[in-house]
């Protein structure tokens, strides 16, 4: 309840974003208020946000409703990751921002049009993905930042943490987030490591290291409107190039290929073929250019391990990037290709978490990453004279 429509807004939207049915009503509010030492009754219009799908009620609960005051008698909902959405004199506050889904700070967001708004995060750094983690990365020119290790503050227990050192070790992920106020070099269920692929896009390997290699590259076609197409070119343990575009249909991208293929010799196309990209496999194929349609959905080659080929290949990538390679300095291929989660499946398979799954929790699409994850959908061989032939996804490939 509250007699803010303002606020009672930011709350429906919240509870839609969380996936809850939810609507707004009008009912008169009647207060008592002390003035001059008399009781005074008076009759304001309020707002009551309420949640109409009982089923799944476990977003916004009861218990979890608590009372501020902002313009009048206001209750903000506690969502189940322990984060409370209060706007309070034009302060948005946040609590344990790492498990925040990035669709409910869009709401937030909206609140920032009021003037001399003022937005404060708190949280552990929890996760590698995510709008708390990109306020430190790809956002940090619109934030004012800081990290705070546990050790130097009074409060803290120094001998706990002390335990924690010397049980987990001072570069432990359980040691940076708790302690240190670090975010994480991998999460649980992350696929490749947030240390590696800063390595790789720090690392400037020279081209002719790689000159007798095999040269795959792999194009990923956009799907819907905000997708990318993107082709990358890689030789070895280098990425050459990856290009991004929008707005382009079949022929367009088929003739980027062609342009790619043609400044190497001897090199593969791999184009995800699903969809829209079954068109630019065919219009290759009939310009005798040598290319292969990757349907990520079908069995792997190792299928005791991976679910399909996408997760086989997907590993592959990750082999290789941990073992050591040379990507774009690139901030949004570097989180897409940390942000990718994975699980398994009950036959103990390697299975990578959906694309719409991503978008639901706010992640793009990963355009980059899979273009140059297909690179590594099957064993290329370039035979050489002279020099031995090289497998394009081993690692001294």
């Amino acid at each position: 309840y509250t007699s803010c429509a303002g606020l009672s807004d930011d709350l429906h939207e919240a509870a839609l974003k969380t996936g809850v049915d939810s609507v707004i009503t009008e009912r008169a509010l009647d207060t008592v208020s002390i003035i001059d030492g008399r009781e005074v009754s008076t009759n304001n219009k309020g707002y009551v946000v309420s949640v109409t799908d009982k089923a799944r009620l476990t977003y916004l609960r009861t218990s979890q409703i608590k009372n501020v005051d902002y313009e009048g008698y206001v209750y903000c909902a506690e969502v189940p990751n322990h984060t409370l959405l209060t706007r309070r004199k034009g302060k948005a506050l946040w609590s344990g921002n790492s498990a925040i889904a990035d669709v409910i700070w869009e709401v937030s967001e909206g609140a920032m049009t009021t003037s001399r708004a003022m937005w404060f995060c708190f949280g552990n750094p929890t996760r590698n993905s995510g709008r708390f983690r990109e306020c430190f990365g790809k956002y940090r020119h619109r934030w004012t930042t800081n990290k705070i290790d546990s050790r130097t503050c009074s409060m803290t227990n120094k001998y706990k943490i002390q335990e924690w050192l010397d049980d987990h070790g001072e570069d432990s992920d359980f040691f940076r987030v708790r302690v240190r106020g670090e975010f994480p070099q991998s999460g649980s269920c992350q696929l490749i490591s947030s240390g590696a692929v800063a390595d790789g896009r720090s690392a400037a390997f020279h081209p002719d290291l790689f000159v007798y290699h095999a040269i795959a590259i792999g194009c990923d076609v956009a799907r819907f409107g905000d997708d990318e197409t993107v082709i990358t070119v890689r030789q070895g343990r280098k990425v050459l190039r990856q290009t991004c575009f929008r707005g382009l249909d079949n022929i367009q991208v088929a003739m980027r290929c062609a342009e790619e293929y043609k400044k190497h010799a001897m090199a593969t196309i791999f184009v995800d073929e699903v969809g829209l990209g079954s068109g630019v496999v065919d219009y290759l194929k009939n310009l005798n250019y040598p290319v292969v349609g990757v349907n990520a959905g079908r069995r792997a080659e190792d299928p005791a391990r991976f679910v399909n080929l996408r997760a086989e290949m997907w590993y592959r990538m990750k082999e290789w990037i941990e073992a050591g390679c040379d990507i774009p300095d690139d901030t949004e291929l570097g989180e897409q290709l940390v942000g990718l989660e994975y699980d398994y499946t009950p036959k103990e398979q390697i299975r990578l978490e959906k694309k719409e799954d991503m978008k639901s929790r706010g992640m793009s699409s990963p355009d980059r990453a899979d273009s140059l994850a297909l690179t590594f959908a099957y064993p290329i061989h370039q035979p050489t004279a002279g020099m031995s032939t090289q497998n394009s996804f081993e690692p001294t490939g």
